[in-house]
């Protein structure tokens, strides 16, 4: 009989796990690390690892509610 119970959500995300939650390349998660417009991280030893709560808040602080609605 096959387990069908659906695993826990992880807590922390390599950048190349994070990157496939949003669909995106892995370097192109590290381009926006670098450039300041990607999510918050933080640095293990020579490691980056992205929390769930700052990757929704991420995502959430891109949220529009129109098409061209202004920044700030």
């Amino acid at each position: 009989m096959k387990d069908s119970t659906v695993p826990a959500p992880k807590l922390y995300y390599s950048t190349k796990e994070a990157a496939a939650l949003f669909g995106l390349s892995h370097r192109t998660l590290e381009k926006m690390r670098i450039s300041g417009r990607g999510p918050v991280y933080s640095k293990v030893c020579r490691h980056i690892r992205y929390s769930r709560a700052a990757l929704d808040a991420w995502f959430e602080s891109g949220s529009r509610t129109r098409i061209h609605q202004e920044d700030g």
